[in-house]
């Protein structure tokens, strides 16, 4: 493990080591939860972990972290279901997981990039096969590792009756250099919540938004409080892709070219991922790079180009905002910019 280390650069403070890094993740991905935009309405009271799989000398365990968004969180552990019914029901291991809640903190349903499961802890009718591609098996313990790789969004104009998931997943590249990473395209499924006497229904599944060669996408509210903003940078080139989605669905694509022009495509995605405010992008151009932009929810803009100072890309694996705090994370490293520090770009 390597020791502490201080680097002067643009807005950085330091670089933790694993175990420091552990502590503050846990700190400021709860405190995330607390100033994102959306939490208002608290659509992701719930968080899921663990399994409902059992199988010998290894005993079942599913809990949720509810939150009551007055700084603090209490563990609730719910009937365990039936594994022979909810063997699927595998959180432990994927980062790629998400729930949804209504405006009022009630779970109506969660995902682990395979499968969608309602309240009940049961896989929601339609709800399989989400994200079709070869890392998806009916093996229990395969799940999907993309970070962030699913969201679930409130549907604009009629929360109360559908809701959206945005997701994307790893997949193979056989004729590839070694560590590339190839990603499914960019999909849509959109939930029926009132079906089934409310434990919902997947009434669209697995519809193309994107088949372009994109990197880890990233999503957040438009300036009028209801559309969304889907933001997909594309592999190779200095292309971002956006997309927006209104009552009327996914309005798409829109362009634009900024930044450098990346030629050489060595592609270890790390993340892309929206400050809690919206104002700011960040993409890992898999090991070669770090962007920063500002973004204008209004219009869909990237502007302000800059290039963070990092040097051990490879052992990035994704961002984490904390007010006025960057965090670039590794599974060793945590180089942490102050972003009012950060000179501007062009």
């Amino acid at each position: 493990m390597p020791p502490d280390r201080k680097v002067a650069a643009g807005g950085i403070l330091k670089i933790l080591t694993m175990m420091k890094v552990i502590r503050y993740l846990l700190i400021f991905t709860c405190s995330i939860a607390y100033i994102f935009p959306l939490h208002a309405q608290k659509h992701d009271r719930y968080w899921p972990f663990g399994t409902a799989y059992s199988e010998s000398n290894f005993k079942p365990v599913f809990f949720f972290l509810k939150f009551d968004y007055n700084g603090g969180y209490e563990v609730e552990v719910p009937s365990q279901p039936d594994s022979s019914q909810s063997k699927f029901l595998i959180f432990h291991r994927s980062p790629g997981t998400t729930s949804y809640s209504d405006k009022d903190g009630n779970l109506k349903f969660m995902s682990n990039s395979l499968r969608i499961f309602d309240a009940t802890l049961k896989v929601m009718e339609n709800g399989d096969t989400i994200n079709p591609g070869v890392y998806w098996k009916p093996d229990p313990f395969d799940a999907n590792y993309l970070p962030r790789g699913v969201r679930a969004l409130s549907a604009p104009g009629d929360e109360d009756h559908f809701a959206y998931l945005i997701h994307q997943a790893e997949d193979t590249c056989k004729k590839c250099p070694s560590g590339f990473i190839k990603l499914t395209p960019l999909y849509y499924t959109k939930i029926d919540l009132q079906a089934n006497g409310g434990l919902g229904a997947v009434v669209e599944k697995n519809k193309i938004i994107e088949k372009a060669k994109g990197a880890p996408y990233s999503v957040t509210k438009h300036a009028n409080g209801r559309d969304w903003w889907i933001l997909l940078p594309e592999q190779g080139i200095n292309h971002y892709r956006r997309y927006l989605l209104t009552p009327q669905g996914i309005e798409w694509p829109w362009i634009q070219e900024i930044g450098p022009n990346q030629t050489e495509v060595v592609w270890k995605p790390l993340s892309a991922s929206f400050s809690p405010t919206g104002d700011k992008f960040v993409f890992g151009y898999g090991n070669q790079a770090v962007f920063l932009f500002d973004f204008d929810r209004c219009t869909g803009l990237l502007s302000n180009f800059r290039e963070l100072p990092l040097t051990d890309y490879q052992d990035l694996e994704g961002f984490k905002y904390a007010r006025d705090l960057l965090f670039a994370i590794g599974p060793f490293l945590l180089f942490i910019f102050i972003l009012k520090n950060i000179p501007n770009g062009h």
